[in-house]
């Protein structure tokens, strides 16, 4: 059987939440004897097989609103003129045009819809209708429809009487146990402390929130430190903001896009709190990677993350909450301890398997 992933900037995942989906999904599902390829960005190091995925690069237009939908429209050419998969698996609502294009030539797609993109900042007026009409297009004419969170699940089985299948994400991002990941973040000489600092891991997008973390951080007089992992790839205003913001404070620590996944989930580990801004989107891995740590996790309060964190969070809405969160620091000596169905639910092996399976039954015949 061979598997196309279309719509990302494909993997080794350096970018977001779909990325790291497909680099866990794809080697577990290529374990299984499946061709899985997997298209996206040309690497500078020219690399065109990871982990047992095979990778073909497609060049883009280098455009914030044009990069995604550009690369993905040559990849679905090439799907159907070259590759000819079994079925393809499609991220991302804004390229649901090509379901339709692809399906002409009689191979299956299944639609992993993210979620309510056109209520991001960064999508207004004609964009933003766009991206509403993309998702029911993609709701109607794709085989299959898998929503990551319950609540988007509930929204897309509501507003466009689907049956849309909830395959959540892993949690865990690396293997190693808790006293390999203190010698990594040891072996760093980072100048904060371990258990003494605040974590926010995020693309500096509005919607995420990562500016109003470290004003209301820097209003809390707290003694800690805060830590930031993220970046953006088109530099705009919000992000020299966020600079500005955090060089006002000594305790701020930018450290920029992290993607040695055993450095990233040392971070997750020493924390003494993770702070969750996302808000618009799905289930995020960096949610889902802090409750695996049992670390304290402050998330902004939104239907998509109470249906993950539930009781394991306190929730926020503007930056007077997380201001008075992160004041009251000894609430965060202690955090809930991840249950036995959480770890079931959020694991990566199933969820592939979810994918696999789904994938054989838009495909009859294809093993």
């Amino acid at each position: 059987m061979r598997v196309a992933f279309l719509g990302t900037r494909g993997v080794p995942a350096q970018y977001g939440g779909f990325e790291t989906a497909i680099e866990q999904l794809g080697q577990r599902i290529a374990s299984q004897n499946v061709d899985v390829y997997v298209y996206g960005a040309a690497r500078s190091n020219g690399v065109n097989h990871w982990l047992g995925m095979k990778l073909i690069a497609m060049p883009a237009l280098k455009s914030k609103s044009l990069e995604t939908i550009s690369r993905t429209t040559l990849s679905a050419l090439h799907v159907i003129l070259r590759l000819r998969p079994d079925v393809v698996i499609l991220m991302n609502s804004a390229n649901a045009p090509l379901i339709t294009l692809i399906k002409l030539f009689r191979i299956p797609v299944i639609a992993h819809l993210d979620g309510q993109e056109w209520l991001r900042p960064k999508w207004r007026g004609l964009r933003a209708r766009y991206s509403k009409w993309a998702t029911k297009w993609a709701a109607h004419q794709a085989d299959a429809v898998i929503a990551d969170n319950i609540a988007i699940k509930k929204y897309l089985d509501s507003e466009y009487s689907l049956n849309s299948i909830f395959i959540p994400y892993g949690s865990n991002i690396s293997a190693l146990p808790s006293m390999q990941l203190r010698n990594i973040f040891d072996r760093e000489k980072f100048v904060f402390n371990w258990a003494d600092y605040f974590l926010v891991v995020a693309r500096w997008e509005q919607e995420n929130h990562v500016l109003e973390a470290i004003q209301a951080f820097n209003e809390s007089g707290s003694t800690r430190s805060m830590v930031v992992v993220g970046s953006q790839v088109y530099v705009d205003d919000y992000g020299r903001s966020i600079h500005k913001a955090a060089q006002t404070n000594p305790n701020v620590h930018v450290l920029g896009s992290i993607w040695d996944k055993d450095l990233l989930a040392a971070l997750y580990e020493g924390a003494a709190a993770y702070i969750h801004g996302h808000s618009v989107g799905g289930t995020n891995p960096s949610l889902l990677h802090a409750l695996h740590a049992n670390i304290a996790v402050l998330s902004f309060d939104c239907e998509f993350n109470e249906s993950v964190a539930k009781d394991k969070a306190k929730y926020w809405g503007s930056v007077a909450d997380l201001r008075n969160l992160i004041a009251r620091q000894q609430d965060f000596d202690t955090a809930p301890t991840r249950s036995v169905s959480f770890s079931e639910l959020y694991n990566w092996d199933s969820c592939a398997q979810q994918y696999l399976e789904l994938a054989q039954s838009v495909a009859p015949g294809k093993r």
